[in-house]
């Protein structure tokens, strides 16, 4: 009840404490990424991170049980070069795959309306590659040539944002 009610109130107030930035920010994070490799990229995002409920929702309950055992709602953040949130969605049972919970945010639904030209996110594995949105190399890592373990790497050094936002977000 109350976890609700606090996501609630977060959504009325998230057009007035967070917002996609403006033609410049992103043109200025697009020219910080450059300089590590990521020409284009303005934006982080991450989900999979669980706000955990203190028991069983009563609709729909079995779906809210998520891979630490324990009931929740799955979060996606996305986040600037400057570790500032700037999109994020929980409204999702914490048992949903990453990459569906971000096909229902706008920013996935209608991209034209957030990125430039040869501008997109940078994401983890569990992301789909596409315009918009630049993965992380899936496969074994035994099994990855040398250019895809090196790109992993240096996309984990840039996204690593993301992670450390999360991290002051829970303090």
């Amino acid at each position: 009840l109350y976890t609700r009610r606090v996501i609630n109130a977060t959504y009325k107030l998230q057009t007035s404490l967070i917002s996609w930035p403006t033609e410049s920010e992103r043109i200025k994070s697009s020219q910080v990424m450059q300089e590590e490799g990521f020409p284009g990229c303005v934006r982080f995002v991450d989900d999979g991170r669980l706000i955990p409920l203190s028991q069983k929702p009563p609709v729909d309950g079995n779906h809210y049980f998520d891979q630490k055992k324990r009931y929740s709602i799955s979060v996606t953040l996305i986040c600037d070069v400057k570790k500032k949130f700037i999109l994020y969605l929980a409204k999702f049972p914490g048992s949903c795959h990453d990459a569906y919970v971000f096909s229902h945010m706008k920013v996935a639904q209608e991209p034209e309306q957030y990125f430039d030209q040869n501008q997109f996110l940078l994401a983890d594995s569990a992301y789909t590659n596409d315009q918009y949105v630049v993965p992380a190399y899936k496969g074994p890592r035994e099994l990855s040539d040398q250019q895809n373990v090196n790109f992993n790497y240096r996309l984990a050094q840039s996204r690593v944002r993301i992670e450390h936002a999360i991290g002051i977000l829970k303090g």
